[in-house]
């Protein structure tokens, strides 16, 4: 049984454009994805929600952002004729996923660390723009995963069709 990549996202898509991920390893990819967004969900549920018009427009721009993320994904990957999509997605996720995750919490710990600088935790007016920056990095932060994810998709593809066009 091949390894399960952590990190290294573009020798993931080599072996997944080699047909080299079983289904059992693609299982496993499948499971540490659940596990690290089950771990994510309950970290920003620690960190507390507050039921204001910012978490709407969040779960709303969230929403657009997956959807037109996943049909530009689908599209990378061949649309309608492209193959094993949501093994390679899957597959592919769980790096993107956890170079994203340490990659947010950088930064959300360098915005936490100097925000005091700027912001007045008395002031209403401070203490939305601090959630509203937080807003804009979370869904900045998910636009760049599909982005990531649809260059993955697109480069098996291609290297597929080079192998089809120079033959077996």
């Amino acid at each position: 049984m091949n390894k399960i990549h952590f990190w290294k996202t573009a020798t993931l898509a080599n072996e997944l454009s080699q047909n080299r991920i079983s289904e059992t390893q693609g299982f496993y990819y499948f499971l540490a994805n659940a596990v690290l967004l089950s771990m994510l969900v309950s970290f920003n549920l620690y960190l507390g929600v507050e039921g204001n018009w910012l978490f709407g427009f969040e779960a709303l721009a969230l929403v657009i952002v997956t959807v037109a993320g996943l049909y530009h994904c689908f599209n990378a990957n061949g649309g309608p004729v492209g193959k094993q999509f949501v093994l390679r997605a899957t597959c592919l996720s769980f790096p993107l996923y956890l170079k994203i995750s340490i990659l947010a919490l950088m930064t959300g710990s360098i915005i936490g660390l100097t925000a005091g600088l700027f912001i007045d935790a008395e002031n209403t007016e401070h203490e939305l723009a601090y959630q509203l920056v937080g807003t804009l990095f979370l869904i900045g932060f998910t636009s760049g995963f599909y982005w990531r994810l649809g260059h993955h998709l697109r480069s098996i593809r291609d290297q597929n069709d080079t192998k089809t066009q120079d033959g077996p």
